[in-house]
């Protein structure tokens, strides 16, 4: 039984469409990511990272196994060796019972409970799986659904760092202090910034051509230096250290493309979509861009259809016509390219943003009078660090991270 798939690495777009639908600044999630995940999605052989959990599946199953089975079926314990081990687990367990095997493990980045997949977004386990091998955009968006579902996005929105760890961890969060590396870990992406996600990217694709990079974290240290010149000369390539973009290119394009498509008998990726967008923002971001969505209504008519799909073409991406997360990180990554280049419509669009959000403008006009003005300042008093002007791309941001 296979469960390689894509495996792509984490990107900008993706950490941002998480952030934007918990409702926090990516720093935010970066912390969650630092303190509560394991730091990497994917093991090298490209199979998301699992932990199966015998205690769940004996509960889901009745305790039917516990006796011929007790390696997989039992009391809680017993987890064995991480990484490739526990799909040997997995799979004994998927021979009893399918459906139940895969709701008791932990998946992806976020390490999500199988039996947790309708509150991450999936309509049922089988599609949260084929999603989780596709990428860690698909496993931290997840992440991010699963928190909005269970309310412990609004604590992180306040930076109330006990009180999502009392959600996250339990009760016990205190004796282990993860607030404490919770807002340390805040304080140091803040200041210092996020890592590097194109090198970190490069770090876990030269440990699917079989190279040791070390930690995926996004520093280049005397490891991933090692894999980096290891896998050129291998290839025959120049010194590609001054480019990492170049090498994560020359990394990808070596890949072999049989692990790119889901386990035989999985749905397809577009029957997992998660955390569907807000279509009216879609429909927003695609008139500011140019084209031609038609009203700002939340409905996929023929026109939003047609835009979508020609916004689509142009980032050499399948013209599907339809809205999901990736459409909207992209929107999201344009519009912030060519905002400050026209002040009208960036104002126009600033304006719509803020009504999206219940602020009245008094109007879509491009122009900054009394009302807008207002909700400038309204907007900005609900956001900490956010000046009252629409045409900072400060403001910009907070709008997309809604509520």
């Amino acid at each position: 039984m296979n469960f390689a798939g894509a495996a792509r690495p984490l990107h900008q777009d993706g950490l941002a469409a998480a952030a934007a639908h918990a409702g926090v600044d990516p720093a935010v999630l970066w912390s969650v990511i630092v303190v509560e995940t394991a730091g990497c999605g994917f093991l090298p052989d490209r199979r998301p990272a699992i932990l199966f959990e015998r205690h769940v599946f004996s509960r889901r199953t009745g305790s039917r196994f516990d006796a011929s089975h007790p390696e997989i079926s039992g009391p809680p314990g017993g987890y064995g060796p991480s990484g490739a081990p526990q799909f040997m687990r997995l799979e004994a367990a998927v021979a009893c019972d399918r459906r139940a095997a895969l709701e008791s493990a932990s998946w992806g980045l976020g390490q999500i409970m199988g039996f947790n997949a309708a509150p991450a977004g999936f309509a049922d386990v089988e599609a949260m799986v084929a999603q989780m091998m596709q990428g860690e955009n698909e496993q931290i968006l997840a992440m991010a659904s699963f928190m909005r579902a269970s309310g412990m996005h609004t604590a992180l929105q306040r930076r109330d760092w006990s009180g999502f760890a009392r959600r996250y961890n339990g009760p016990g969060f205190a004796a282990n202090r993860y607030d404490e590396k919770l807002a340390a870990a805040h304080t140091r992406a803040a200041d210092g910034g996020l890592p590097n996600l194109t090198i970190r990217g490069v770090q876990l694709l030269l440990s699917y051509h079989g190279f040791n990079p070390g930690k995926i974290d996004g520093l280049v240290g005397d490891r991933t230096r090692a894999a980096i010149a290891a896998f050129t000369a291998a290839n025959g390539l120049p010194d590609m250290s001054a480019s990492y973009h170049d090498l994560h290119a020359a990394l990808l394009e070596r890949l072999p493309r049989a692990a790119d498509a889901p386990r035989a008998g999985a749905p397809p990726p577009t029957a997992a979509r998660v955390a569907a967008p807000d279509l009216r923002l879609a429909q927003s971001l695609l008139a500011y861009l140019g084209g031609n969505p038609g009203p700002v209504d939340g409905k996929p008519g023929p026109r939003t259809r047609a835009a979508i799909a020609e916004f689509q073409k142009a980032q050499g991406v399948p013209a599907t016509g339809q809205a999901d997360a990736d459409l909207l990180a992209a929107l999201e990554a344009e519009t912030r390219r060519r905002f400050g280049q026209n002040r009208s419509a960036d104002i126009r669009l600033v304006q719509q943003l803020l009504a999206l959000r219940g602020f009245d403008t008094g109007g879509i006009d491009g122009l900054v009078g009394p009302k807008t003005t207002a909700a400038l300042a309204a907007f900005a008093r609900s956001r900490r660090g956010v000046a009252a002007v629409a045409t900072d791309p400060k403001m910009l941001d907070a709008l997309f991270l809604g509520d």
